[in-house]
């Protein structure tokens, strides 16, 4: 009476048969759960990028000076992490609150005069302002886990 010896299997009684349904139906309910909530998850950070980076394009266009942009920034919470006026002082900066983004921010401030870093939630802003103090570019890192974190 088991495979071994070619017998067919014992037929499931009705209570281990509807036991075997409930745990199968809860099982694939859990993981269909799960996977929406990953999956929900995961487009709401790529939707919270999406909305960092689409405002800075905006402001990026109107040419705004240093000032302005930092009491604008600032008004919203956004604080000033850091600034550096050329490439030692930004390496050190970068260094300090996002060493994992430092090739970037080194390939994308090339040709500014001014950095400064402004903490926006769970993202740093990499603002690159030229030798009039003109606001002509931008990176958003995650924030990362870097030293004073």
């Amino acid at each position: 009476m088991s495979l071994l010896d070619g017998s067919p299997p014992p037929e499931p009684t009705g209570r281990a048969l509807k036991a075997a349904i409930l745990v199968g139906s809860l099982l694939v309910t859990g993981l269909l759960v799960t996977g929406a909530l990953f999956l929900g998850s995961w487009a709401f950070g790529q939707r919270e990028g999406s909305l960092h980076v689409g405002r800075l394009e905006s402001l990026v266009e109107k040419h705004p000076r240093g000032e302005d942009v930092r009491a604008g920034l600032e008004a919203e919470g956004t604080r000033l992490l850091g600034a550096a006026d050329g490439p030692e002082a930004l390496t050190r900066l970068v260094r300090q609150l996002a060493p994992e983004a430092e090739g970037a921010v080194r390939a994308r401030s090339r040709g500014a005069a001014r950095t400064r870093a402004f903490g926006a939630g769970r993202y740093v802003y990499w603002l690159f302002f030229d030798a009039g103090d003109t606001l002509t570019g931008f990176l958003v890192v995650p924030a990362g886990a870097g030293p004073g974190r």
